[in-house]
């Protein structure tokens, strides 16, 4: 959107008394400047040192450069530069409104889409000076006032915050994460493991297909693991989440029909607190099989402290510490990468974890 700024060059000028001196006039000729003083033998030319688009004089001479300055002279016998200073736009004209001398400076700006999501710029508060024009809007300001800057433009919407973004609809998000660990004591190795597919609607609704738990581990005293996996529908708004699912999970000395539970607090991408339990049902009646929080908390846009625990009646522990990072310089990154160190215990097997957590969103 292309708007048209008139901002004030002279607040200081004084007007000449009723009956006073008459005023040098000036004119362009080529990009030079030309004074007329009356009384004087002609025209002068002067040397304003830039290609001029535009002059004026009221107590001084005024010069738009092609180059977005502006520059002002004493009108003495040789002209000379008092100030000059450069303006955020292309400057189109120089004019005398009374006594006062204005520039007319045309700036592009940027805008969210939805005309809705749009802040009223402080600048349409100022008062009118001008006409309008089709995608163009004219008023008058002091030449030091605050306006809008492109890069105020491209900040987020107001209610778009740091703690709670907008919630993303239409997307699927594919979310994967791995966590070998090291048994302590013994020779071996473990892995902690999990994969969705979760599909985000536009309307506050979700669908998720999860394996999870998924480890196994193995040592001079044997091997061992857990695996389960769910299918989950949940009511999903910006700041709040809720659902059920079923599935199935393994459960010594078989596996078991499994009914799962989940609650988020807060926004997504942002400040967030989010629980599951699970439910088991087996030959020994029902039970709680398995628990998992997880801590979000934004230090800036697109990143993201995460202290995620959990365990599951196969049985499985697990504790880590992560930073969840956006890639990329999008203000709503569609890949997300977190690294991870913490700890497992699996089949009595306990050792440190390292970990790394991919999430892309389409």
């Amino acid at each position: 959107m292309r708007a048209l700024f008139v901002a004030s060059l002279s607040a200081a000028s004084l007007a000449f008394a009723q009956g006073g001196p008459v005023a040098p006039t000036a004119r362009l000729e080529g990009g030079r400047v030309f004074v007329d003083r009356p009384g004087a033998p002609g025209t002068v030319p002067a040397e304003v040192g830039c290609v001029a688009v535009s002059a004026v004089v009221d107590q001084q001479l005024h010069v738009a450069c092609a180059d977005g300055r502006v520059r002002s002279f004493s009108l003495e016998a040789t002209p000379a530069l008092i100030s000059e200073v450069r303006l955020n736009g292309e400057v189109r004209s120089l004019f005398l409104r009374g006594q006062q001398a204005w520039v007319e400076v045309a700036r592009i700006e940027a805008k969210p889409l939805r005309p809705a999501a749009v802040p009223r710029s402080a600048a349409s508060a100022m008062p009118w000076a001008g006409a309008t024009e089709p995608g163009r809007t004219s008023w008058a300001a002091p030449l030091l006032a605050a306006a809008p800057t492109r890069a105020a433009a491209q900040e987020p919407k107001s209610d778009d915050t740091v703690l709670g973004p907008a919630r993303a609809g239409g997307v699927f998000d594919f979310a994967a994460s791995l966590h070998p660990m090291m048994p302590i004591g013994t020779l071996g190795v473990g892995v902690l493991a999990d994969a969705s597919v979760t599909w985000h609607a536009e309307v506050p609704f979700a669908l998720r297909v999860r394996l999870w738990p998924m480890a196994v581990v193995t040592s001079g005293f044997g091997a061992g693991g857990a695996a389960g996996g769910s299918l989950d529908a949940f009511f999903d708004s910006r700041f709040f989440a809720a659902g059920l699912g079923v599935g199935v999970a393994t459960f010594s000395p078989g596996a078991g029909f499994l009914l799962s539970q989940h609650l988020r607090i807060g926004a997504l991408d942002g400040l967030q607190f989010s629980a599951q339990t699970q439910v088991l049902g087996s030959a020994f009646g029902w039970l709680v099989y398995g628990l998992e929080g997880l801590l979000q908390v934004p230090l800036r846009r697109g990143w993201m402290l995460h202290f995620r625990g959990g365990a599951t009646a196969s049985p499985l522990v697990f504790g880590d510490l992560g930073m969840r990072i956006g890639v990329g310089t999008d203000l709503k990154p569609k890949l997300f990468l977190t690294p991870t160190v913490g700890f497992a215990v699996i089949n009595s097997l306990v050792g440190p974890s390292v970990g790394l957590g991919i999430d892309y969103r389409l």
